[in-house]
């Protein structure tokens, strides 16, 4: 999910969409959880919708976030190589990201 009004509203129905789904097809999937994507750490805009999704969301909200960043938005064009201090923290955020999903599986297992 984006860090703007929309994305978040977008989340809300498709979160809900999924319940029904669940309920309709008496399905026992799980969401694995929403993760904030290009957050600006200083938007007044980023903070609002991160508080919101955090109250709506609770427990399925990611702890760690993707920051807006340059080699994140170029990322499709020209991947990231790892091959200077920028790509090295912009991999580390889908690290975080990545850590926390495999544990959350984890946890689904036991």
């Amino acid at each position: 999910m984006q860090t703007q009004e929309q994305s978040y509203s977008s989340s809300l129905k498709f979160v809900s969409y999924l319940q029904g789904l669940r309920r309709d097809y008496n399905n026992s999937f799980d969401l694995l959880g929403i993760m904030a994507y290009l957050v600006k750490k200083d938007g007044p805009v980023d903070h609002e919708v991160l508080k919101a999704a955090n109250q709506a969301f609770g427990k399925a909200l990611f702890h760690g976030n993707v920051f807006q960043r340059e080699r994140v938005k170029r990322f499709g064009k020209n991947g990231i190589k790892n091959r200077d201090l920028w790509d090295k923290r912009a991999l580390y955020m889908y690290k975080v990201v990545l850590d926390e999903a495999i544990s959350r599986i984890i946890r689904l297992e036991e």
